[in-house]
């Protein structure tokens, strides 16, 4: 399949992630079910080292118990389920950037109509070798975003949209962490409006379908345990997909933003992590 790299308007932005989901949907699946297995396997690991061998239901209730009769054995259930659940955040930003940095790679390389033939083995090294930076980043992102929520919401949103190329530019330029969030405050510079409405719009289609397929999955969750397995499956499946569609949604951006401001023409000679110029002009 052959995909023009242009600078696309709104509509063709939202299509052109879907297509490029589409057709990278096996390299996705199988990001999703590698790095899904090893966070099992981490989580399991941990489990065994905190010693969870108490069923989630009775620890529920030492939970709630323990607030009226603290006594030693409440307590240290307390203490290990606590301990579990603040590993299980940073592993869930682990997996989740593992698999945007992963995934960027593959479909840029298809996008750009580059022929990609790494290993999985090659794709983990990879994917690691920019984990770092790629949460550094997000950090800072975090706190900015959060930062500017709080003076009335609407520069919050605007930081978000002026670092929403940052991750492919960290990974397909192989730039530091400071020069990730400058360039994408440049890049996204004058287009910032565009970017928010081609991430509202995309939502609107997301909660559209999940909420079509919900009402659907009332009818097999009424037939018994095979039945409200098939509806939980059935409802994970938009959310599964989502996640890859704001992928490569945030990777068409970038290309659009780099042919119009840089003139960039894709090839095989022509790398993504050519560095351009700096960009200037005021804020939009």
């Amino acid at each position: 399949m052959v995909y023009n790299v242009k600078d696309h308007d709104i509509g063709d932005t939202i299509g052109m992630a879907f297509r490029l989901t589409w057709g990278s949907i096996k390299p996705y699946l199988k990001y999703v079910l590698i790095l899904t297995l090893f966070m099992v396997l981490i989580l399991g690991v941990i489990a065994g080292i905190l010693g969870l061998t108490v069923g989630f239901t009775q620890a529920g209730t030492f939970m709630m118990d323990a607030f009226d009769n603290a006594d030693e054995e409440y307590l240290t259930v307390l203490l290990i389920m606590g301990g579990f659940f603040l590993v299980l955040f940073p592993l869930f930003y682990f997996y989740l950037g593992l698999l945007h940095i992963m995934y960027t790679r593959r479909v840029s390389d298809l996008y750009l109509g580059i022929g990609n033939n790494a290993s999985l083995k090659e794709d983990l090294a990879g994917g690691f070798g920019r984990l770092l930076p790629f949460l550094g980043a997000s950090i800072l992102i975090g706190f900015g975003v959060m930062g500017g929520s709080l003076l009335l919401i609407v520069p919050g949103i605007i930081f978000s949209m002026a670092w929403g190329v940052y991750v492919e530019i960290l990974v397909l330029e192989g730039t530091t962490v400071m020069e990730s969030l400058r360039r994408s405050w440049d890049l996204t510079r004058k287009n910032r409006l565009r970017i928010l409405g081609a991430y509202m719009v995309t939502a609107v289609i997301y909660y559209m379908v999940y909420g079509v397929i919900s009402l659907i999955s009332l009818l097999p969750a009424m037939l018994g345990v095979a039945g409200q397995v098939i509806a939980f499956i059935l409802n994970i499946i938009p959310s599964l997909l989502y996640q890859g569609v704001m992928i490569n949604l945030s990777l068409v951006i970038y290309y659009n933003l780099r042919v119009q401001k840089e003139g960039f023409a894709p090839g095989a000679d022509q790398l993504s992590r050519e560095f351009s110029k700096p960009l200037e002009g005021p804020d939009a």
